[in-house]
């Protein structure tokens, strides 16, 4: 893992892009403490983030899956809607 700060960042972004992917992660500094960190992934790893990152996105689909168990399913284009909604899109 490599770190950078701020302005090294906005200047190179392509350069540490593929530094994150070679090297696991980068971590962006600011005024020399942790700010934010790139980290590679790809489709499989995309869902697991969201699952792990985004509230809104595990907050629909345990909703979701409480309205599956309790009255047998949930049409997908609702559970699209209400996602977009929460996501704020």
């Amino acid at each position: 893992m490599i770190f950078a700060n701020v302005r090294e960042l906005k200047a190179r972004a392509s350069e540490f892009i593929r530094k994150a992917r070679k090297t696991g992660g980068v971590v962006v500094v600011s005024h020399g403490k942790p700010t934010a960190a790139l980290i590679p992934l790809d489709e499989d790893s995309f869902e697991e983030y969201l699952l792990e990152h985004h509230a809104g996105f595990r907050k629909a689909l345990d909703r979701s899956f409480k309205e599956y168990r309790k009255k047998g399913g949930l049409p997908i284009e609702r559970l699209i809607e209400e996602t977009k909604r929460e996501m704020g899109d």
